[in-house]
């Protein structure tokens, strides 16, 4: 049965837009399923995508837009996060014909001269440099130099959505 999310991402979207978290208004929230030490097995309290979208599979990152959430999984939990994901996700098949990756996604749905968040304590190094790079390698192409910021990262903005109620989360 999938977790109602609906006002989960309102409250994250609202956080996104709020200067009192991030210094602009964040287009993208990127929510990994890694924890700050890159676990393969991490604790419950740090299950933030599942917190998110409701999908519970060990593998997967949501990305949150102004109006769009759509999560990327394998074909080990194609099935399973069919079932765990409201109608407020899309369902990104990894490695079908078809599926963009994260990085085509956004270049698709964002606008120039937008945003993109990420805590830097969940998101490694060596995925955030591919992502920024195919970014600006569309970026470069396209002949917009200034569309993708390429500033450092946001490391707190989810906590505010979840520090209170992602305690009750059953997992």
């Amino acid at each position: 049965m999938a977790k109602p999310t609906g006002e989960l991402l309102t409250k994250l979207r609202s956080v996104m837009k709020n200067k009192a978290f991030v210094p602009d208004i964040l287009q993208a929230y990127i929510i990994p399923s890694e924890d700050a030490h890159q676990s393969e097995y991490i604790a419950s309290s740090d299950c933030r995508r599942e917190f998110i979208s409701g999908f519970s599979g060990s593998a997967g990152t949501a990305i949150v837009t102004k109006t769009k959430a759509a999560l990327w999984t394998d074909g080990r939990y194609f099935l399973q996060a069919q079932q765990q994901l409201d109608n407020n996700w899309t369902l990104m098949k990894e490695g079908l014909s078809g599926t963009p990756s994260q990085e085509d996604w956004l270049i698709q749905e964002l606008p120039s001269g937008c945003l993109v968040g990420a805590d830097p304590w969940l998101v490694s190094f060596e995925k955030w440099e591919k992502m920024r790079k195919v970014i600006f390698r569309h970026v470069k192409s396209t002949q917009e130099q200034s569309s993708w910021n390429d500033d450092p990262i946001d490391s707190g903005l989810g906590h505010s959505v979840w520090a209170t109620d992602h305690v009750h989360l059953n997992v």
